[in-house]
């Protein structure tokens, strides 16, 4: 914060703040739970254990926001609140770009923390007491979790569950500071918890979508689909990962591990200590995810898109009496089933977090999908741009055929607009399992739009439908340009 040349907001908890920052970590464990940062002085001046009648920890119910009974007879090791200071630490503080910090009058009112998570000021209009003048300042921040705490509807008064209130704000030579009520927490939800949309707190390690009104309620359930039903085994047996490569030896533990990386790529969401499941391809950055309507999967879909499903349904019908791909026609053609399947999901996925707000802004953005032909990756092209009372977000892709794609603001009633996410890389196992000693290790940070269309890496057909890969020649040649990496 001594760095002159830049400018800076920090957020900062007043000590009964402290009291009040909700593990978003714990949600998925068998005690999801509140943790109380009480300031002891010494040489540790965080209480560890209880402190004046008053618990470290106590109970919360994440699906009311209710703070139940403190845990008395729990306790948290020094890592587990170093960890979490941390990453308190960066999640208060935002670097402003150039030279100038208005906060308290800017246009728009989402923001980047120091590590990447997405914090959202509100602002209102106040008299100056040097000035007497009628001006703009920041009265409430959101993160993650107290926008998922708004859009659920929770009602609960505790400080912290739906928004921090601004207690004292001072500016200084090099930014402003502003006094909360407590702490800006980020989403409780990772991508997969979003995506599946499960409840928050569930585990997610069995979904099953048998109830009509279930699927109705979520909005990504097609894409959901897509990414979370890799197969393992068409992906070996195709070829595609050849399991008799000595270095996939699955008698010994590196064999074993080796494998077990080589068919993950193919995977969206994998385990990694996560609180449910985290995103292969991310790491410890921030992302935006342009997720496509129900609607515009079904219409790619009917368009040639291959499934999991369908290329199971051509891989069944191709096997020979020994449950091997009869030729390699087939084989190619399954395994450039698979690599364009994975390609486009990869699309989806764009490196930076590009908001739903009011400024007009522009961005080019690098995806998930790489071109080795031509060594980059591919691009998706983002805008917003003031329509009217209201400033619409749009992505294309970089096709020929790309068209400008607006995004959702509502589904069902339900607010879909910059959907918050947070997947968490944990020490250890979190899901089902007690607290103590648990850190987090990595964050990735995204926001979630639904859109009106699918994003692709490359051209349709000139008809408008995907390709088929017929042809072994032009099935290897596209696998060796859009290979996973």
């Amino acid at each position: 914060l001594k760095a002159m040349q830049s400018r800076f907001t920090f957020f900062l908890p007043c000590d009964d703040a402290m009291q009040y920052y909700y593990d978003p970590m714990s949600f998925t464990s068998k005690y999801p739970r509140v943790m109380r940062f009480l300031y002891t002085k010494g040489n540790f001046p965080f209480a560890t254990k209880s402190y004046q009648n008053k618990a470290v920890l106590a109970e919360f119910d994440v699906t009311t926001g209710t703070i139940g009974k403190d845990r008395t007879t729990q306790t948290t090791s020094n890592n587990e609140i170093i960890n979490r200071l941390r990453q308190m630490l960066e999640q208060q503080t935002i670097v402003h770009d150039g030279t100038e910090n208005t906060i308290n009058t800017d246009e728009d009112e989402y923001y980047l923390s120091k590590n990447g998570m997405a914090v959202k000021v509100l602002r209102h209009k106040e008299t100056d007491p040097n000035t007497g003048e009628e001006v703009s300042r920041v009265y409430r921040v959101q993160g993650g979790f107290q926008l998922e705490n708004e859009r659920e509807g929770l009602q609960h008064n505790h400080p912290g569950i739906l928004y921090c209130g601004v207690n004292e704000k001072g500016n200084y030579k090099n930014g402003w500071t502003f006094t909360l009520d407590a702490p800006i927490v980020p989403a409780a939800r990772s991508v997969f918890s979003v995506l599946s949309n499960i409840q928050r707190g569930q585990r997610g390690e069995e979904l099953e979508y048998t109830d009509p009104a279930v699927e109705a309620a979520n909005p990504y359930l097609e894409f959901f689909k897509l990414c979370n039903q890799a197969d393992w085994d068409l992906i070996v047996k195709s070829g595609i990962v050849n399991e008799n490569d000595p270095k996939y030896d699955v008698s010994t533990s590196e064999g074993e591990r080796a494998l077990q990386n080589a068919v993950s790529k193919y995977m969206t969401f994998v385990d990694n200590n996560a609180v449910d499941y985290n995103v292969k391809f991310f790491d410890n950055y921030n992302y935006t995810v342009y997720a496509p309507t129900n609607e515009a999967v079904r219409e790619a879909i009917e368009k040639g898109l291959p499934t999991w499903e369908s290329i199971r349904e051509d891989f069944d019908t191709c096997l020979n009496e020994y449950g091997n791909l009869t030729t390699y026609a087939d084989s190619m053609r399954i395994q450039a089933k698979v690599t364009y399947l994975t390609n486009f999901i990869r699309t989806h996925f764009a490196d930076n977090s590009f908001f739903a707000d009011k400024s007009e802004k522009t961005a080019e953005m690098i995806t998930s999908s790489y071109d080795n032909e031509i060594g980059l990756f591919v691009k998706v092209f983002a805008k917003r741009e003031k329509t009217g009372n209201e400033t619409v977000l749009s992505v294309k892709d970089n096709t020929n055929t790309g068209k400008w794609i607006t995004t959702v603001s509502e589904f069902n009633g339900r607010d879909v607009k910059n959907i918050m996410a947070c997947d968490r890389e944990c020490n250890s196992k979190v899901k089902n399992e007690s607290m103590n000693g648990k850190t987090t290790d990595a964050s990735s940070y995204a926001v979630i739009h639904l859109i009106n269309g699918v994003l692709n890496h490359e051209s349709l057909n000139a008809d408008g439908t995907y390709p088929t890969f017929e042809d072994p020649k032009a099935a290897r040649q596209y696998i060796q340009k859009f290979a996973i990496r």
